[in-house]
């Protein structure tokens, strides 16, 4: 089952990897991106190390208003407009720890607004830092 977490960035806010990566850094000092990509023509795979582990998540971008149709809530929250970054995982720990992070980089540095499409709600960076600590949790011995 694959997990999608969209953050929706308005066109100026919406940081190239370069920008993202120093956020990153700055806010997430262990974890980093393994090499940069052009985040406009990227699809696919994002590797990331996060405590010395090796892992990622799938990134995609989007036009947001490609999800005013099916999404109504992401209208209400103002963020018809701009890019959607998606943020997508499998089963792994790991990779739900990354993109939940890196959503929550997105959202304090950028402006973004987080967006749960399963759960049909718009995330806070608190929602964002519970859902990687629980990840976390099936880590643990």
């Amino acid at each position: 089952m694959s997990v999608d977490i969209f953050v929706f960035l308005a066109l100026n806010r919406a940081p190239d990897f370069d920008a993202w990566q120093k956020a990153m850094r700055a806010s997430r000092p262990e974890m980093h991106f393994v090499a940069p990509v052009d985040l406009a023509k990227h699809s696919g795979f994002l590797p990331l190390v996060v405590d010395g582990k090796t892992t990622g998540f799938f990134f995609f971008r989007n036009d947001a208003k490609e999800f005013v149709p099916d999404y109504p809530m992401v209208a209400a929250a103002g963020v018809s407009g701009g890019v959607a970054y998606q943020l997508s995982f499998g089963g792994d720990a790991h990779e739900c720890i990354a993109a939940m992070r890196s959503a929550e980089v997105l959202v304090k540095n950028f402006g973004g607004v987080a967006f749960d499409p399963q759960g049909g709600k718009v995330m806070t960076i608190k929602d964002l830092d519970d859902n990687a600590a629980l990840c976390g949790t099936s880590l643990r011995p």
